[in-house]
């Protein structure tokens, strides 16, 4: 083995243990101070800033976590965690929803504070829009449109089971018929269970006939994903050659085509959690990316000046 890893492996267990002790002994303290101590505050901060690098690192943080926005972050990720684990429904309905992204470690936010307003100041190159209408399936006239949406998503996902839903990109359609085109991208989380299968079963279904990949999506967001064998019996339900699309989920056959719609998604827009929507003006080449299950009306705000 490497000298220097080994070295390396040597620290990193030597800080963990430092961390471990320093971790007991402010316990202890808060014990003794619960039970009668006194004076323990200026004990109890010095351990603290120990941990951090020193009481100049200390002050820093003191300062993050008395600061308002930090507060507010972690109000706001807490209360999304709430929701996810209970299913509830957002207390404002016309607010745009958290997106389901695996929380920062370091901050214990989302990345990219997913609920913030939508911005576009980015643009494509022509081969990239080109690559664009290239992959996935699309509703509308890709070749033609003056946008192109690109919903990344994830079956599993319980915001862009909200999303598909409350019909917002439906309504998006509608409103622009034969000025936008739509390609659902899939982008399973690693953290949802059931999410890589169902973005390969979305593409087995596409195998037996392009009508099935929406049909497949629509069918299965109308149930809730908890197994993997729901995508078995949304299959049977259309129809589907049983035996074939068994064949194709054990072999995974289309993961390396999910993967590069996942690609695609962080490379070129930075998509880190699902639903990421992502409307590109084809004739300017600018896009905006939309993070998280805003209402229909925030998307038209962009919409409308771009399809004049």
């Amino acid at each position: 083995m490497d000298k220097n890893l080994t070295t390396n492996k040597n620290l990193t267990t030597n800080n963990n243990l430092f961390v471990t002790v320093l971790s007991v002994i402010t316990l202890g303290l808060v014990a003794f101070n619960t039970f009668g101590g006194s004076n323990i505050t200026k004990a109890l901060e010095k351990v603290e800033a120990m941990k951090v690098g020193g009481e100049e690192n200390y002050a820093i943080v003191k300062k993050i976590y008395d600061s308002p926005a930090f507060k507010a972050s972690q109000k706001q990720s807490l209360e999304a965690a709430q929701q996810q684990m209970e299913g509830a429904a957002p207390t404002d309905a016309s607010a745009p929803t958290d997106t389901t992204a695996p929380a920062d470690t370091a901050t214990g936010t989302a990345p990219a504070d997913t609920t913030t307003a939508p911005t576009a100041n980015k643009t494509l190159t022509d081969d990239q829009i080109t690559a664009i209408k290239k992959m996935g399936y699309w509703e509308g006239k890709k070749d033609s449109a003056k946008v192109l949406f690109l919903e990344y998503s994830d079956l599993q996902c319980p915001f862009c089971k909200r999303h598909h839903d409350s019909a917002t990109v439906e309504t998006l359609m509608k409103k622009y018929d034969g000025k936008m085109a739509l390609s659902f991208r899939n982008f399973p989380l690693s953290f949802h269970q059931y999410a890589n299968a169902g973005a390969n079963a979305t593409l087995c279904a596409a195998d037996q006939g392009e009508a099935n990949y929406w049909k497949f999506i629509d069918s299965v967001f109308t149930k809730t994903l908890s197994s993997e064998q729901i995508l078995y019996d949304v299959a049977k339900e259309l129809g589907l050659n049983e035996a074939k699309f068994k064949t194709c989920m054990t072999d995974n056959k289309f993961a390396t085509q999910w993967n590069a719609e996942m690609s695609e998604g962080q490379s070129l827009f930075g998509v880190s959690g699902t639903p990421g929507n992502v409307m590109i003006n084809t004739e300017t080449k600018e896009y905006v990316v939309v993070a998280g299950a805003y209402p229909a009306s925030e998307f038209e705000k962009t919409l409308d000046v771009w399809t004049k």
